[in-house]
């Protein structure tokens, strides 16, 4: 019994130094991730070196970066007035808004006859477009 007292501090160090390792390998992982996350966020802006260009695919490169920004929107959202559901709300509109518009710009860099929007001309598909994602708020 005196035998284990003895070394029992020494197991308690010994184990918590493997866990201040761990721990530091997980952070390590995690920073890997992340750097990882950040350099796929770049791979769609190589759609804009083709011919016509790709426009749509930066989609996921301000996904990233919003992913990034959070923090700092999270403080600027705070700043707004309104309920949560309110600026869910808008942001859903606000970012249908800029789908729309990727969409436009990638069928007119195109000069497309046929275009897969909800209208050929700009204005028009952005308001048809206001509707559509507030309709898609108004169904939560």
């Amino acid at each position: 019994m005196i035998y284990r007292n003895l070394y029992f501090p020494r197991l308690t160090i010994y184990a918590s130094k493997v866990l201040i390792l761990s721990r530091g390998y997980l952070n390590m992982g995690r920073n890997i991730f992340k750097l990882l996350f950040a350099v796929s966020g770049l791979i769609p802006l190589l759609g804009l070196f083709s011919s016509p260009p790709i426009t749509t695919l930066l989609i996921y490169t301000f996904f990233v970066l919003v992913y990034f920004l959070k923090p700092y929107l999270k403080i600027t959202s705070l700043k707004i007035p309104g309920t949560p559901f309110l600026k869910y709300a808008l942001l859903i509109v606000l970012f249908g808004l800029v789908v729309e518009c990727l969409a436009w710009y990638e069928n007119y860099l195109a000069r497309n006859p046929n275009p897969a929007l909800l209208h050929p001309q700009l204005i028009p598909d952005l308001l048809l477009a206001i509707g559509f994602y507030a309709g898609m708020v108004r169904s939560l």
